[in-house]
Formats: structure tokens, C-alpha cells, sequence
């Protein structure tokens, strides 16, 4: 079913991926390949590329939107809590928080950004490069990294600068696109005035969740106190956690199998809640415009990756 947001937001995504075949090549492998010009001299960690060749970029684009589409609906799989330990609910927080970490990385490919880490290999590769074309540019360091695509006359442009290494960098990235399809979103004149305020609303209102407590970080940083810290009473003892609580979370959990609108939000006092509930509507979001990709063109690079996934898990 296609949603409102997504049916809005389907105009922001990059170029050509509907179109795009399958690929067995990642992001990062074209990286390496070396097939592009360096637009300037890069400066350590911030570089600028370009190529004529739009699909060699898009295939391995759209091969990175299928692998972390998948990573993210097998987390989300079967998220329910083991009935000798009815009131555990720490693993479940951490799989759904997996799964919405994935979808933002596949979220981010959909609209032409990619969120890498480029490792020795990566780097070698392209100074490799940069020596060649540009003898006395500074050599790229490894790192994370995000590059942005922008289709240009006769290619694609890719601008890249570094970002923290840790989740948070990420959900900074995320938290920018999301700021940047407000702003799209607001100025297109293809759709009404009505669906344009209830897509601004959406993204807005999911600013504030990965936001809270005015930190980008938030869903990163319950998932450490979760994960590491062993904190909000989701291990035993359980001290004040409920069942109801734990139950609670799992049908928060579910909302991502739900056709993403503003609806989805609620306004839940339990951080907990809070949290599971923001993960399921990024994923929710995620599996809508897998939808309407694969709407537009259903022999697209979806239809041996991520659709047979997503089907599995929506007839059940």
C-alpha cells in the first residue's frame, strides 16, 4: 500500500535506482576501481569526485540499499521475549535498534548518500588514483565517511567530508537528511499543500525522536546504556519493569509493519516505548520506499534482494 509520506518522498530519492539492475559489487568496491576524476585537490578528509558514468555508480549504490534493506528485516524478525524471562526486554530493544540502525544507512542510499567507512584498502586505492591525476594532492586518510551524490550535466558529482566513527555519526547524517527532505519537500510543486504539511509534519516529528533530549544520538545512546551498561531495568532484576512494560515494547516493535504516516506516533512517557516505537517508524519508513521503488519497476535490482525478504516477513 503505498503511504503518504513515502508517496511524497519517492520524488527525493536518487536518480535511476528503479531502473538499476541487480549488482554483486558494493559502494565501496567502485570506490577502489578508481573509474572517476578528482574534481580538486582533497585535504585529508574531504574529497570531491566525478564521473560520466552514472550507472557504475548507481549499481553499486543500489546494491548497498539491498544489503542493508535485508540486514535490517532479519533483525526485526520474530522480536518477542522468551516466556521463562517475561519481563527481559534487552534484547529486543537491541535487535530493533540494529534494525532501524540499518535502515537509516539504507535510508540515506535511497536519497543519494552513503555513510562509509573506507578502510586501508579503500584509501590506498584512491591515492593510488589521486597520484595520477593530482601528483601533489594530499593523500585521503581511512575513515567513516559522508558522500553525497548529486546528479550533474553529464554525470554524477560526489562530495565526501569525514564524520565521527562511533553510531553517533550516523544518526548526525540522518538527522541532517531528514532536515534536508523538509526542506525539498516544502518548496516541490508536484503535490498539494495538504500533503506536503502532512510529509513536513512526519519528518519533523521524527527530528524531535532521534533527537531527544536535544541530542541526535538518543536512540544510540539508550541502546549503550541497554548494550553496555546493562541500565533501565531490562536484565534481571528487573526492579520496577512489568510485564505490561515488556509488552509494550513488543507491540511498539510492530508498528513497523504498518504503512508510515504520522499516525504511527504516540506520545509514551517510558523512554523505552519512546525508543522501540522511533526504530519501528525509521524502519517502517525504510520498507515504504522499497515499496515504491519497486512500484515504479518491479524488475528492478529489488525484486532478487530485498522484496523476496520483505514479502516473507509482510504474509506472516
Amino acid at each position: 500500500m503505498i503511504g503518504p509520506v513515502s508517496q511524497v518522498l519517492r520524488t527525493q530519492a536518487f536518480f535511476g535506482l528503479s531502473s538499476s539492475p541487480k549488482s554483486n559489487h558494493n559502494f565501496k568496491w567502485w570506490i577502489e576501481g578508481g573509474n572517476y576524476s578528482f574534481i580538486s585537490s582533497p585535504s585529508g578528509k574531504i574529497f570531491s569526485l566525478s564521473t560520466t558514468n552514472p550507472e557504475d555508480v548507481i549499481k553499486p549504490l543500489c546494491h548497498d540499499i539491498a544489503r542493508f534493506a535485508n540486514s535490517s528485516l532479519e533483525s526485526i524478525t520474530n522480536i518477542d521475549s522468551d516466556p521463562l524471562f517475561p519481563k527481559s526486554n534487552g534484547w529486543m530493544s537491541i535487535r530493533i535498534y540494529y534494525s532501524a540502525f540499518f535502515a537509516a544507512h539504507c535510508l540515506l542510499r535511497i536519497f543519494g548518500e552513503s555513510c562509509s567507512y573506507l578502510n586501508n584498502d579503500s584509501v590506498n586505492a584512491m591515492n593510488k588514483t589521486l597520484r595520477k591525476q593530482l601528483p601533489g594532492g594530499v593523500p585521503i586518510k581511512k575513515g567513516n565517511y559522508i558522500i553525497k551524490l548529486s546528479k550533474q550535466i553529464g554525470g554524477i558529482h560526489l562530495d565526501a567530508h569525514d564524520i565521527d566513527s562511533s553510531h553517533a555519526g550516523l544518526w548526525d547524517c540522518f538527522y541532517d537528511l531528514l532536515t534536508n527532505l523538509e526542506n525539498s519537500v516544502s518548496i516541490t510543486t508536484v503535490f498539494t499543500t495538504e500533503q506536503k504539511n502532512e510529509c513536513v509534519t512526519f519528518l519533523s516529528e521524527l527530528k524531535k525522536r532521534i533527537s531527544r533530549g536535544n541530542n541526535k544520538s538518543f536512540l544510540s545512546i539508550v541502546r549503550n546504556e541497554i548494550n553496555y551498561n546493562h541500565a533501565m531495568f531490562c536484565w534481571s532484576s528487573y526492579q520496577t519493569e512489568k510485564i505490561s512494560d515488556t509488552n509494550n515494547i513488543k507491540l511498539s516493535s510492530q508498528k513497523w509493519i504498518k504503512t508510515c504516516s504520522n499516525e504511527l506516533f504516540t506520545n509514551s512517557i517510558k523512554e523505552k516505548v519512546d525508543f522501540t516505537e522511533t526504530c519501528a517508524i525509521i524502519i517502517s519508513l525504510m520498507k515504504d520506499m522499497l515499496l515504491e521503488i519497486n512500484d515504479i519497476n518491479k524488475s528492478s535490482f529489488l525484486r532478487y534482494t530485498a522484496m523476496p525478504t520483505l514479502r516473507k516477513l509482510i504474509q506472516t
